[in-house]
């Protein structure tokens, strides 16, 4: 997923939290052990309560300040999602 959000209308809904654990789902059975993102700094509260951590000092990506965030994805191998 690139440069992904919800519409403002139907945030608070689970979408988001949706689109991200289909995503590491998805990540996890093709083999893969860690994910990241390039988060907008309004939405790194909504990284973290899913677990994942910035990363290094924000940047600005499309005129908008980012940060680097990433997610450890081997111990969900273990749970079966």
């Amino acid at each position: 997923m690139r440069q992904v959000a919800v519409d403002a209308n139907y945030q608070r809904q689970g979408i988001g939290n949706k689109m991200v654990l289909d995503a590491e789902q998805w990540a996890v059975q093709n083999g893969f052990t860690h994910i990241e993102c390039h988060a907008r700094d309004l939405a790194v509260p909504f990284y973290l309560q899913l677990t994942y951590q910035t990363i290094g000092e924000p940047f600005i990506e499309v005129g908008i300040t980012h940060y680097l965030m990433e997610k450890d994805l081997r111990f969900l191998e273990h749970t079966g999602f």
